[in-house]
């Protein structure tokens, strides 16, 4: 399996949770963020996991669309 079919999985400092059906997130992104967090959160969160992405993930990759193209669905858990 190439990484590019691997599931993505990432909990930022914040605690927000990044899931991806494929690595190469052509089928999007889903984020898992809790109501209390702010917006301000949320944006280091992101710029978090894109860098670990971009760092860990991006060069095992076999073709990747770009992050301007990533489809990010967000999912506000208000437990």
């Amino acid at each position: 399996m190439q990484m590019n079919d691997k599931p993505f999985d990432h909990v930022s400092r914040f605690g927000t949770k990044f899931v991806a059906p494929k690595a190469d997130f052509s089928e999007g992104v889903i984020i898992h963020r809790e109501a209390r967090f702010s917006e301000a959160q949320l944006i280091s969160d992101v710029a978090e996991m894109i860098g670990y992405h971009a760092v860990n993930i991006h060069p095992e990759l076999n073709g990747f669309q770009g992050y301007d193209c990533v489809n990010f669905k967000i999912m506000v858990d208000r437990t």
